[in-house]
Parts: structure tokens; C-alpha cells; sequence
């Protein structure tokens, strides 16, 4: 039989152990509602910048009806800028929600690993969920180079380089009189360099949070070599 000062330790170290685990299970339930609502975010102003689109497109040909081509190009120069920027402002938005949903990912991986650590017989029912970290990476299913390709971010970057190249090319067709396959050329060049800008900001951002963030994104099985990502004022930070 134990007296009450020899039992003490014992139950001190039993309360602590409860009141992490109910700290670690409200830290989850908040990381998945930060997941949800990341979701629901990136789905609202991706739906919302379509249709900003669509309903442009749609004005758009009722006025191309009406057969007066200055007050087409008119509209087209106001209405494909304002979509264009909207577009701007989703794919910044949808790409921070991108980081946001992995970070959130990872802590979530975090705790089902310490849940792992409880009973390692069944560490099985405790699976990791980020994509980076499941068989499917192991399986090449996922590759950090080309999975971007997949992303909504991309959608949107994607339509939204075709508004910058077909508003350009308007712009251009109204002060100089070129032949239709001289504008088009011209409208797929610009959209593709407006592509190549957004992807590669897209990239940029990705490799900054592996810089801060080490191990947060893998390619290959690997961590994303982040030498020349790390600008001189996070590696002054670091060396701090």
C-alpha cells in the first residue's frame, strides 16, 4: 500500500498527461477546421472569378451583336483589364491559401505521429495525410515539378494569362492595323509569358516556405535543395 506523498508524483504526471492530450486533440480539431475553411476559400474566389469572367464574356457578345466594332473594343479594354487584375488578386490569394493548407497539413501530420507514439502496435490506424508524405509520392505519383500543373492556382493563372494576352492584343489591333494572325501571334506570346510569370512566382513561393520551413515539401522522396531560394535576409536571420 502506497501513503498519499508517494502517490502524488504518479498523479501529477497522470493529469499532465491528460491535459496534453486534450491540448493535442483541440490543436487538431483546429488545424482541420483551418483546412476547411482554406477550401472553402480557394473554391469561393476561384468560382467567383470565373463567373467575373464568364459574365464579362456574355456582355461581351451582346455587344459585339449590336455590330459596332469601336464600342466592342471599348468594352473589351475596360472589362478584360478589371478581369485580369481580379485574376491577379485570386491567384495571390489562392497561393497563400496553397501555403496555408500544407502548413496546416503538416502540423496535422505532426500530431497523428505523437498519437503513433501511444501505441505503436496499431501505428497503422495513424496514417501521415499530406500528399508529400504518403506512399503516392513513393509511387511518383506526385512530383513537385509538375504537380504545380494540377493546382487551382494554376487554373486561374492559366484563363487569366489568356485575359492578358486577348486584352493586349486588342489594345494593339486598335492602334495599328495589323493582320488578324499578326494580333493573335502577339496575343499568345504575351499570354505566355504571363503564364511563365505566375508559375514562376508560384515555384518561388513554394521554395520559400521549403527555406523556412525545411522538410515542408519533398521531390522525390527528398527535400527541395533550397541554397539559392534562401534570400540574404533569411539567411541572415538563420545565422543569427
Amino acid at each position: 500500500m502506497t501513503d498519499g506523498t508517494a502517490g502524488e508524483p504518479n498523479d501529477e504526471v497522470v493529469r499532465r498527461r491528460a491535459e496534453l492530450l486534450q491540448a493535442v486533440a483541440a490543436e487538431y480539431s483546429g488545424l482541420l477546421s483551418l483546412r476547411m475553411q482554406v477550401g472553402t476559400e480557394v473554391s469561393f474566389r476561384a468560382g467567383l472569378y470565373v463567373a467575373s469572367l464568364s459574365s464579362s464574356v456574355v456582355a461581351l457578345g451582346f455587344v459585339a451583336q449590336r455590330g459596332q466594332s469601336l464600342t466592342l473594343t471599348l468594352f473589351t479594354l475596360i472589362l478584360l483589364p478589371v478581369i485580369f487584375f481580379l485574376g491577379l488578386f485570386t491567384f495571390g490569394r489562392m497561393t497563400q491559401n496553397g501555403v496555408q493548407f500544407i502548413i496546416a497539413g503538416h502540423g496535422i501530420d505532426r500530431i497523428r505521429r505523437f498519437y503513433r507514439e501511444i501505441d505503436p502496435v496499431h501505428h497503422e490506424l495513424f496514417p501521415d495525410i499530406h500528399p508529400t508524405d504518403s506512399g503516392l509520392m513513393l509511387l511518383g505519383l506526385f512530383n513537385i515539378r509538375w504537380q504545380g500543373f494540377l493546382a487551382s492556382t494554376t487554373t486561374v493563372a492559366t484563363v487569366n494569362a489568356a485575359v492578358a494576352g486577348t486584352a493586349l492584343a486588342t489594345l494593339l489591333g486598335s492602334i495599328w492595323a495589323a493582320p488578324i494572325w499578326v494580333l493573335a501571334a502577339f496575343g499568345i506570346v504575351v499570354a505566355i509569358g504571363v503564364l511563365a510569370a505566375f508559375l514562376r512566382y508560384q515555384m518561388k513561393v513554394w521554395r520559400r516556405l521549403t527555406a523556412a520551413q525545411p522538410g515542408m515539401i519533398r521531390e522525390g522522396g527528398h527535400d527541395i535543395p533550397t541554397g539559392a531560394a534562401i534570400s540574404p535576409k533569411v539567411r541572415s536571420s538563420k545565422s543569427n
